[in-house]
């Protein structure tokens, strides 16, 4: 299928491990654009719980009949798993939460590892392609979210069965 709407999400759903940032994008593949993009930070918040509300609200007050959720997926790689021992695993849990609602109210959601838009989409190529300018007052964790839309625009939106592996809600 066709999305008119991609939203994109670069989830940190660290709360207890360190007051995480989680960074969104709304873009319109049709018009090539970004009509929204911002953060939700842990630190605005006193409970974990209530800090990923705030992301679920966000989701879904954007998603529409014509809306895809593109969220970041998180990746334990072995040269990091040292890092995580004793980890409670925040983000991976906040994927979940979003995964299961995509699937509770039918939304396509596809999973995408970092390693696939970071070099890809770096800030002077988004610069270049017109994505990002100067003026525009976005942080790193919503141009994270970004570089997810855009490469999912440009590489996997219409393009049919070949990311129904990475939907969830199947």
């Amino acid at each position: 299928m066709n999305y008119k709407r991609i939203l994109a999400i670069d989830p940190s759903g660290s709360f207890n491990e360190g007051k995480g940032t989680t960074g969104w994008c709304c873009f319109d593949a049709l018009e090539n654009n970004i009509y929204a993009a911002e953060s939700i930070s842990a630190k605005n918040y006193s409970t974990m719980e209530e800090y990923w509300m705030n992301i679920e609200n966000m989701v879904e007050s954007f998603v529409n009949t014509s809306t895809v959720v593109v969220i970041e997926d998180y990746l334990l790689y072995g040269s990091k798993a040292e890092n995580q021992i004793n980890s409670r695993m925040e983000t991976s849990k906040l994927i979940g939460i979003l995964q299961y609602w995509c699937w509770r109210f039918d939304v396509p959601c596809i999973l995408q590892p970092a390693s696939e838009v970071k070099t890809r989409w770096a800030d002077p190529i988004l610069t270049y392609k017109g994505y990002l300018n100067k003026s525009m007052k976005i942080d790193r964790h919503a141009k994270d979210a970004l570089r997810h839309a855009v490469h999912y625009a440009t590489f996997k939106n219409g393009k049919g069965k070949q990311n129904e592996t990475e939907d969830t809600t199947s």
